[in-house]
């Protein structure tokens, strides 16, 4: 008595499949053994049998119940090091994804975390890191008072933002508009949110790194199709563990 009582644990995962060129339609049952049931969560990186070969896939659910199946279930052969790679707001959102476009989980998966972040986990390789695509021209970042017409869009943006509206900013070039962007996304970032900032084109990249990492610092993470691939983990990596809050 007085005994805290053991959770049980999970003795079957629902597994998405990963292949080379494309990933399996549906998810697979596999039981899991005892050794490995601490190791495992939603999201982990696993080996499996499959077929006549192993290969990787992804836990995408656990469950205590076992199955009604008329043939005998496969288990679970390792845990692949590194911890999940789908968080459980990442496997809702894929889940969300599936049932409202249409498409396999696995598709959706695929979608939320980049396939580079996929490959370097099932696959670690050693690799120099380049400050290529990451790095600003070193131009002036420094600040300006907002004018009246800026303080007025800034309010209509936070009002935007606390309501879920979806709000249009217009403005000539030059108009002092990222001087409101950057105004917003500091009532963002201080209010707990995070926020992703679109740019249209890669080669304008380097002056807004300057203009936002100038003023918002190492809270601002880059991701564009110019960065390397051992770049890419890093600034992905950084926005989900909660070290960078814009992209």
């Amino acid at each position: 008595e007085g005994r805290r009582r053991r959770e049980p644990l999970m003795g079957f995962a629902q597994v998405v499949i990963s292949n080379t060129h494309r990933w399996a339609e549906g998810h697979f049952t596999y039981e899991v053994p005892e050794e490995l049931a601490e190791q495992l969560s939603e999201g982990s990186a696993v080996v499996v049998p499959f077929g006549e070969k192993e290969t990787v896939g992804f836990v995408v659910s656990l469950f205590s119940d076992p199955p009604e199946l008329d043939c005998p279930l496969k288990s679970i052969l390792e845990v692949v090091a590194g911890g999940p790679l789908w968080t459980r707001e990442l496997l809702e959102l894929s889940h969300w994804m599936s049932d409202f476009y249409a498409c396999s989980l696995g598709e959706a998966m695929q979608a939320v975390v980049p396939s580079v972040v996929v490959r370097r986990r099932i696959t670690p390789v050693n690799a120099r890191e380049s400050l290529k695509g990451v790095s600003g021209l070193g131009e002036d970042s420094r600040r300006h008072p907002l004018n009246l017409e800026q303080a007025e869009a800034l309010r209509a943006l936070q009002l935007a933002r606390e309501s879920h509206q979806t709000l249009l900013l217009e403005g000539i070039t030059g108009a002092g508009k990222t001087e409101g962007y950057l105004s917003a996304l500091e009532q963002a970032l201080a209010s707990g949110q995070s926020a992703i900032v679109l740019i249209p084109e890669v080669s304008l990249t380097p002056q807004a790194i300057d203009r936002y990492r100038g003023h918002l610092g190492e809270q601002v993470a880059v991701l564009h199709s110019q960065l390397g691939e051992t770049r890419r983990v890093r600034e992905w990596s950084r926005l989900l563990r909660g070290e960078a809050r814009l992209a």
